[in-house]
């Protein structure tokens, strides 16, 4: 949301480019994941995630409240975050422009499968690293961790901060895909669909979240022809996992494997 929020007001009152305010929205997210990060110190486990969904709670409702003019085009009143309309007329990547409509459709689709293989080669790095074994040992056991020299706070906010760049970097591209921006991208559903993406994938695996993300769409797409039961249904099946298939699918892949999904 900041990272989307931040390039297509950028875009909207300045005038900039959608690619380059897309990096300025995601440094933005930078800062203000660190900043959770930080507010989140003394937390640990469930309460960590209840405190992000509220920050996105709160952030909704600030942002469904804006009813203040910021400028006026015409007659017609604009909110500086768009309020519950959201923003649009900022542009987008230009594709069209350059490529045709037809064509611009796929290179939207690659740009976002461009920023999966990059996000996803970056956890990858990080996780595999020095910062990975700091991270898994705080986790697994946080008082040993922390007698062998490892700073919880520091690497609490530096994890925080990490994790906000290509995030943010998603929410600029959901902006200039759509053309449009607005607080519904922090509905409840959204944020709990994002959080089942870890649980059905893995908890705590590099390839968990992509796994729980492809399994959850497929589940979703044969869902929508039960309406009623949409919600209703992923909640159903997050909950299964959550009670009988902790490891998520990842897990039993490498049950069945006896390896690491990706080591070979």
């Amino acid at each position: 949301c900041i990272g989307g929020y931040t390039a297509a007001m950028l875009s909207l009152y300045f005038g900039w480019s959608l690619w380059f305010t897309s990096i300025l929205g995601a440094l933005m997210a930078v800062l203000v994941s660190a900043l959770i990060g930080a507010a989140t110190i003394r937390l640990r486990g469930a309460y960590v995630a209840l405190l992000t969904l509220g920050v996105a709670v709160v952030m909704q409702v600030m942002i469904m409240s804006d009813s203040k003019c910021f400028y006026y085009e015409g007659v017609t009143c604009y909110n500086f975050t768009g309020g519950p309309r959201g923003l649009s007329s900022f542009g987008d990547f230009g594709f069209r422009d350059w490529l045709g409509y037809k064509v611009s459709l796929l290179a939207k689709y690659y740009l976002a499968l461009l920023l999966l293989v990059l996000g996803t080669i970056f956890v990858l790095f990080i996780i595999r690293g020095p910062f990975g074994y700091a991270f898994r040992a705080l986790r697994d056991n946080d008082t040993n961790a922390r007698s062998q020299g490892i700073n919880r706070v520091k690497y609490q906010i530096f994890v925080f901060a990490l994790s906000g760049f290509f995030t943010g970097l998603a929410g600029a591209f959901y902006a200039g895909h759509y053309k449009t921006i607005g607080p519904t991208m922090l509905d409840f559903p959204v944020l709990l669909l994002l959080l089942a993406m870890m649980v059905i994938g893995g908890l705590g695996r590099p390839w968990g979240p992509l796994f729980g993300c492809i399994l959850l769409m497929v589940i979703d797409d044969f869902l929508k022809v039960y309406a009623e039961w949409r919600y209703v249904g992923m909640g159903a099946i997050t909950i299964i996992f959550i009670i009988l298939l902790r490891q998520g699918v990842v897990g039993l892949i490498e049950d069945r494997q006896g390896e690491p999904v990706g080591t070979r």
